[in-house]
């Protein structure tokens, strides 16, 4: 039982990176030549202007929620276990 526990933390810990990486994507701007800031996966959506950027930055720090709950968890977990 404690592989299979450690092995489905590895693959959780494993998408835990690309999961906060898709969830925080609004927040990756980058400058064009014209002087405006897209959002670097959705180049027709300006950053920092208009309702659309403001709701998936709001969406995004709601979804940082998820994985850092399961972190902290993970880590409570881990620090109880090696006490006990």
């Amino acid at each position: 039982m404690p592989t299979l526990v450690g092995v489905t933390g590895v693959l959780f810990m494993a998408l835990y990176i690309s999961i906060i990486t898709a969830v925080l994507a609004p927040l990756q701007c980058f400058s064009n030549p014209n002087g405006m800031s897209t959002v670097r996966c959705y180049s027709s959506i300006i950053c920092w202007h208009g309702s659309e950027h403001s709701i998936m930055v709001a969406m995004g720090l709601v979804g940082t929620g998820m994985p850092l709950t399961f972190l902290v968890y993970c880590t409570y977990l881990v620090r109880h276990r090696s006490l006990t």
